[in-house]
C-alpha cells in the first residue's frame, strides 16, 4: 500500500531578532584582536619582568620561554604572540640572536 502523505518543506522561521551583518562579524574580529593584544601585552610585561631580574643578578642575556598558554586567558596563536614580543623588545633596544620553538635567547649591553 501506498502513502498519501504529502512532504512539506517549512519556510524558516524568521526570529524578531536582530539580523546578521557582515559589520557584527567585522566587531567581532576586531573585538578578538584587541583582546589577543592585551594577551601579548601581558606576556611581553612578564618577559620584561624576567629581563629586569636577571639585569639585576649582573647577567647581560637571557633564554625566556613564550607559554604555550596562560592560565584565565583565552587560547592565543603563539607564533604571533611570539612575533609581538621580538617586535617590541627589539624596538626597545634589545637583541634577539636565536629563536626556536617559544624560546627567545635576549643579549643587552653589548
Amino acid at each position: 500500500m501506498k502513502s498519501n502523505k504529502k512532504v512539506t518543506i517549512n519556510e524558516p522561521v524568521i526570529s524578531s531578532e536582530k539580523r546578521l551583518t557582515a559589520n557584527d562579524l567585522n566587531q567581532t574580529q576586531k573585538d578578538k584582536h584587541k583582546q589577543n593584544k592585551e594577551i601579548y601585552r601581558s606576556i611581553l610585561c612578564d618577559c620584561e619582568k624576567k629581563i629586569k631580574y636577571q639585569n639585576s643578578l649582573g647577567n647581560t642575556q637571557t633564554v625566556l620561554k613564550i607559554p604555550y598558554m596562560k592560565f584565565d586567558t583565552p587560547l592565543y596563536n603563539i607564533t604571533h604572540a611570539m612575533m609581538y614580543v621580538i617586535r617590541k623588545l627589539k624596538e626597545n633596544g634589545f637583541n634577539i640572536v636565536n629563536v626556536y620553538e617559544n624560546g627567545l635567547h635576549i643579549m643587552w649591553n653589548q
